[in-house]
């Protein structure tokens, strides 16, 4: 009996495997917002360049040739144990073509007034349908706010 039962126990294990491999959705989703104003708190959609709206603090600007390629999947900041702060950034490609992105971070103190000068561009490739990560700590230890610029650096 034990023989015959484990060969059914095999497919329906494979036949349930098989049904998990369907229902399977894409790692990499990209859903753009309509959003004309910037949403109140910390942002994790991308603001455009050129808008007569106040920059939001703490949220990821960038500019017109990005804004349908690149999503900001996840945007964060802590403490490191010498008391700077550390920003970290999720970036999704949503095209079929390989990106360069350009980021460079500001930091600013509690009263938005730039605690070091900003960081230099750094080069961050997608890949097609890929994530990439972006990261840079602050020199300073007064910094209470960040804004972070991208821009595409194909080319550059």
């Amino acid at each position: 009996m034990f023989k015959s039962v484990v060969p059914m126990l095999s497919l329906l294990m494979v036949a349930g495997l098989a049904g998990c491999a369907t229902t399977r959705k894409p790692v990499v989703q990209c859903s753009f917002p309509s959003q004309k104003a910037p949403a109140p708190g910390s942002a994790l959609v991308a603001q455009d360049y050129g808008a007569i709206t106040a920059i939001p603090l703490d949220a990821v600007q960038y500019t017109d040739a990005l804004k349908r390629k690149v999503v900001v999947q996840m945007l964060s900041a802590g403490r490191t144990p010498t008391n700077t702060v550390q920003v970290t950034a999720r970036l999704v490609n949503c095209t079929n073509d390989s990106l360069t992105v350009g980021v460079r971070t500001n930091f600013m103190d509690a009263r938005e007034v730039p605690t070091e000068a900003q960081s230099v561009w750094q080069n961050v490739i997608l890949q097609p349908k890929a994530m990439g990560l972006y990261q840079t700590s602050s020199m300073s230890k007064g910094v209470e706010h960040y804004v972070l610029e991208l821009r595409d650096a194909g080319g550059h």
